[in-house]
């Protein structure tokens, strides 16, 4: 049943069903339990997240690169406008990163170079009315994926009532000291949680195939199989919480190739062997025995094994408190998600999120 289906029936609670959800695919906390239930994404302007990226700026260039302030725009949809804008296809826009659609961002576009004057195309795009060209420059590579150096966030967490702020003091600072587990974060299940049941009703109907004509079912799209994968690795971090190795090196642990051999890593599942050892491996090969075809399906479909951090240390991190809110400040790396350092400290409630009807992920098997 769909999250709107749920409010209809008015039993659903979205701060506990779906805090339900994130446990069963994120894992425990590090820090202890969360200090309270806050507000997150009331409004677009309470999650503010800048792009950090500089580019060789070129005089003239195959491609034209655009600073865009976005509210209410996930990146996939602005590149899909930006695409019909500049006559291209969405594969010719660049993006260094997916931002989600409840929030105010900063982030770069990459498009074929075009004569003409970007900001009046924009102003004329009804679809593009809420979007703000900060600035443009010319370039000669086109802007890929994971290219920033990383995103700023500005976010306010709004609660109902008193709060103990010694209690936020001493977590914010035990965040900046340890860290944060580094989940993949709930946006990365897609809407209500659903890539991952779409990738097990497309193995039923592999199953139900005879193996000679397997090869002919259309294999799941890219996003689901990264859910399944990042998910696989929330339990490898799960697993590395619960025993309090998590931000600790240990024996077997290896690092992610130019990061800083301290910083232990967990398994991105795919074809080839674990680059762990002892102990730690041991520990991966455990957690995908007990998830069963997930790894192995994960190989035969041909994704690669690859590293990830276990963990994530917030770079200037910075609070006040207005009134009820929370206003945080705080960089993180590509690819670390600011909604797993938040759940070390609250519950959140998301009512942009809960109120809007997101679209389901499909998945067409045949």
């Amino acid at each position: 049943m769909r999250v709107m289906d749920l409010l209809a029936t008015g039993i659903f609670d979205p701060a506990s069903d779906l805090s339900a959800l994130e446990d069963q695919y994120l894992g425990p906390r590090a820090l202890g339990e969360p200090l309270a239930l806050a507000g997150l994404k009331c409004q677009p302007s309470d999650f503010v997240v800048t792009e950090l990226a500089s580019f060789a700026a070129a005089e003239t260039g195959p491609f034209h690169g655009l600073y865009l302030q976005t509210t209410g725009q996930n990146t996939q949809w602005t590149a899909k406008q930006l695409a019909s804008l500049a006559g291209c296809s969405v594969a010719e826009v660049g993006y260094c990163g997916s931002k989600d659609r409840h929030a105010v961002t900063l982030q770069w576009f990459s498009l074929p170079a075009w004569d003409g004057d970007w900001s009046a195309r924009l102003a004329q795009s009804a679809a593009l009315a809420s979007s703000r060209l900060v600035s443009q420059q010319s370039l000669s590579q086109p802007v890929s994926r994971g290219q920033h150096q990383a995103n700023a966030f500005d976010i306010c967490l709004r609660f109902d009532g008193e709060v103990s702020r010694a209690a936020f003091d001493k977590r914010l600072n035990q965040l900046a000291e340890q860290g944060f587990p580094n989940y993949f974060g709930p946006q990365r299940f897609g809407s209500d949680y659903q890539n991952v049941p779409a990738f097990d009703r497309w193995y039923q109907v592999w199953l139900r195939r005879p193996p000679a004509k397997r090869k002919q079912l259309r294999k799941p799209k890219g996003i689901v199989l990264s859910s399944v994968r990042s998910w696989i690795f929330n339990r490898i971090v799960a697993a590395r919480v619960q025993d309090a190795t998590w931000n600790r090196w240990t024996e077997g642990d290896c690092a992610q190739d130019g990061a800083h051999e301290t910083v232990p890593t967990g398994a991105l599942w795919g074809r080839g062997r674990l680059a762990s050892g002892g102990r730690v491996a041991q520990l991966e090969q455990k957690v995908m025995a007990d998830l069963g075809h997930y790894g192995n399906t994960l190989e035969h479909l041909g994704l690669v094994q690859a590293r990830r951090p276990l963990a994530v240390r917030p770079d200037k991190l910075s609070w006040v408190w207005q009134d009820n809110c929370l206003q945080l400040h705080f960089s993180l790396p590509p690819g670390a998600y600011a909604t797993s350092l938040l759940r070390e400290l609250v519950t959140c409630r998301e009512p942009l999120r809960c109120s809007s009807a997101a679209e389901a992920t499909e998945i067409d098997p045949e």
